[in-house]
């Protein structure tokens, strides 16, 4: 490694002549080998690099059969508030400080959940972790773990407050009982207090989303700065893709 370590031992001419083979250097501290630390040799880099994507990807939790979804795919046509959903879906995935909640609403079949998976999918290719969230399933999960007291309730909260990007697709098509409602507006509003990134789909307005009767929910994903709401409008998508 040139700056990060040195050889475990002399190199050979048939296997990497940093690490001999081993994957390993010792650690450069101060301009001296530190014999007490090893690090990853550089030829490790593009190992690491590719398992590290797969566990991101592992973790996300994304739809099946969802590879063709990325923001490159999309297509807007020549609809503005689709083009502005886009857009909009690039700053968040690029990690921007211009936008980091993005709520899309509209009828179905607008590529909502196209964005939301693509950013997801952009946020992992920069190497940063992001969950994905498919409403109703979730909240079918977490009434699970009620009555499961082998499954973590509480952790399972935790990711969803604290993960770097949480992406919850469908909000709305939940059935909006009082214990949904609070488990939804806890994981916003946590997010809300600590200003970690959001991106919500709903096929509902924002004013008006079921069982929100104060408009607790919607309220946040109005006010939250910097954030933005875009409501979608266009023919349905297979319309557009079809063209």
């Amino acid at each position: 490694m040139k700056s990060e370590g040195r050889e475990l031992t002399e190199p050979s001419n048939s296997i990497c002549p940093k690490c001999s083979g081993h994957g390993f250097v010792y650690q450069l501290k101060d301009g001296k080998i530190d014999y007490s630390h090893i690090v990853p040799c550089e030829c490790q880099a593009e190992r690491i690099a590719r398992e590290k994507k797969e566990w991101l990807m592992q973790y996300c939790e994304l739809p099946g059969h969802s590879d063709d979804k990325t923001l490159d795919s999309y297509i807007p046509g020549n609809h503005p508030t689709l083009k502005q959903a886009l857009n909009a879906a690039k700053a968040l995935a690029s990690g921007s400080e211009k936008i980091k909640w993005l709520t899309l609403s509209g009828t179905k079949d607008l590529g909502k959940s196209h964005l939301a998976i693509a950013v997801c999918r952009q946020w992992i290719e920069h190497g940063h972790p992001a969950k994905y969230v498919f409403v109703p399933s979730l909240l079918d999960w977490l009434r699970e773990c009620m009555n499961n007291k082998d499954l973590n309730l509480a952790g399972r909260m935790k990711v969803l407050c604290e993960v770097p990007l949480l992406v919850m697709d469908d909000l709305g098509a939940q059935n909006p009982t009082p214990w949904a409602q609070e488990r939804l507006i806890t994981i916003i509003n946590y997010r809300y207090e600590n200003w970690l990134p959001l991106m919500v789909t709903t096929n509902k307005s924002v004013d008006k989303l079921p069982g929100d009767d104060e408009g607790r929910i919607g309220s946040r994903l109005k006010r939250f700065v910097p954030g933005t709401v875009i409501a979608m409008e266009g023919p349905e998508y297979r319309t557009r893709r079809g063209k």
